[in-house]
């Protein structure tokens, strides 16, 4: 085999690792693409005291928490979609470490279903306000 051949089959090879490697690359990014259908955002809040004081209403604002104590509300979320859905529930702010919360939870088509929000306040946690969001994104089943 000439240098000139050697060279040639090195950019073929060469050549066909790109390709493949793109073609493996396009179909990871396709099959791997969840289609979010809605996005919803929900202020979520707690103050840390010496003093509990729940809040009576239908808001995710947990009212004062002693550190060591929690407290739970129940929220009702809705598909409103013809089609199933999953609900992905997160967290942000600085209320973040404070909230748990069941995530993924699968819906079917116009099902409505009562999901649990509780606040668990270490015992070690400074008191302050602890404000943040609960972010659900809805995404085709």
């Amino acid at each position: 085999m000439t240098k000139k051949e050697r060279g040639n089959k090195k950019i073929f090879l060469i050549a066909t690792l790109l390709v493949v490697s793109a073609i493996i690359f396009l179909l990871t990014v396709f099959l791997n693409n969840e289609k979010i259908v809605n996005e919803t955002r929900i202020p979520i809040s707690v103050e840390v005291s010496d003093v509990t004081g729940l809040k009576v209403e239908e808001s995710l604002d947990f009212g004062r928490l002693v550190p060591g104590s929690s407290a739970g509300k129940k929220i009702t979320i809705n598909n409103s979609f013809e089609f199933p859905v999953t609900a992905y529930f997160e967290t942000s702010g600085e209320i973040k470490n404070l909230i748990l919360i069941q995530s993924p939870i699968q819906f079917n088509s116009a099902e409505g279903k009562e999901i649990s929000v509780s606040a668990v306040i270490p015992q070690n946690q400074t008191s302050g306000n602890y404000t943040g969001e609960m972010i659900i994104r809805f995404v085709a089943a």
